[in-house]
C-alpha cells in the first residue's frame, strides 16, 4: 500500500509541474498540453483506482466519492466542449476551474 500512496504523491507533483508547464504557455495542442493532458489523465485514473479499492471509507464517503467522480466527469465534458468552441474564454476556464476544485476535494479520498 505504501508504493501506492507514493504514486500518488508523484503523479500529483507531476501533475503540479506539467500544468504549470502549459499555462505558462497555453497553446492549444501544443506540446505541454498533450502532455498536461496524458499526465492529468494518468493521474485521474490513478486515484480513481486506488480510491476505489480502499476499505476504510464508509458508504456515506463512498457516495460522496462517487458524486464527486461523476461531477468531475461531467466538467471535464463541459470544458473539452467550451474549449473546443472558444479556447480559453470565461466559460471555459470557469468551468476548467471547477473541473480542479472537484479534483482537489476528490483526491482528499485517498488520504482517508
Amino acid at each position: 500500500m505504501e508504493f501506492m500512496e507514493k504514486g500518488c504523491g508523484i503523479l500529483n507533483l507531476s501533475l503540479l509541474v506539467t500544468s504549470e508547464l502549459f499555462w505558462g504557455y497555453p497553446i492549444r495542442h501544443g506540446f505541454y498540453h498533450k502532455v498536461d493532458g496524458v499526465v492529468a489523465k494518468a493521474t485521474f485514473v490513478y486515484f480513481l483506482l486506488y480510491t476505489l479499492q480502499k476499505n476504510n471509507l464508509s458508504q456515506r464517503q463512498r457516495l460522496e466519492y462517487y458524486f464527486i467522480t461523476l461531477s468531475f466527469l461531467t466538467t471535464f465534458y463541459v470544458s473539452n466542449y467550451l474549449s473546443s468552441r472558444s479556447w480559453c474564454s470565461i466559460p471555459h476556464l470557469l468551468v476548467h476551474a471547477i473541473l480542479h476544485l472537484l479534483t482537489s476535494r476528490g483526491m482528499t479520498f485517498a488520504y482517508i
